[in-house]
């Protein structure tokens, strides 16, 4: 399968990509807001006759809950799969960190070798 879907080490668009990624919601969030208003605006006719009582306040407020539902329902069934595959991925693909715990590793088991101990997890 790598054969077909090899991947390429392009830190450079890794970066602007997770800048671009990091800057969003802040940029999102202004922008939301504007085409909230302006649909409210354009549909205020529409809104009115199957909700009377939605003035724009309400309508706001309706926005920000649901985009708050949005948020908790992320952070409660999409988040941790979201970091197992990132963790997943920094593991696979020539981590420096994982490069030095494999060395830290392996000196780890000389040291026990040389003192005589036995590693409590290998036992079990």
């Amino acid at each position: 399968m790598n054969k077909y879907f090899k991947q390429y080490n392009l830190r450079w668009l890794g970066t602007f990509i997770n800048l671009v990624y990091m800057s969003m919601p802040i940029l999102g969030i202004a922008t939301n807001v504007m085409e909230a208003g302006t649909f409210y605006g354009v549909q205020k006719v529409n809104i009115r006759h199957f909700a009377p009582w939605m003035t724009f306040p309400v309508f706001m407020c309706f926005v920000i809950i649901v985009g708050l539902l949005i948020l908790v329902g992320f952070y409660l069934f999409i988040y941790k799969a979201y970091q197992t595959f990132v963790n997943s991925q920094t593991y696979k693909h020539e981590n420096p960190m994982q490069k030095d715990l494999a060395k830290i590793l392996k000196r780890q088991d000389q040291i026990m070798k040389k003192l005589g101990l036995v590693d409590e997890d290998e036992s079990v």
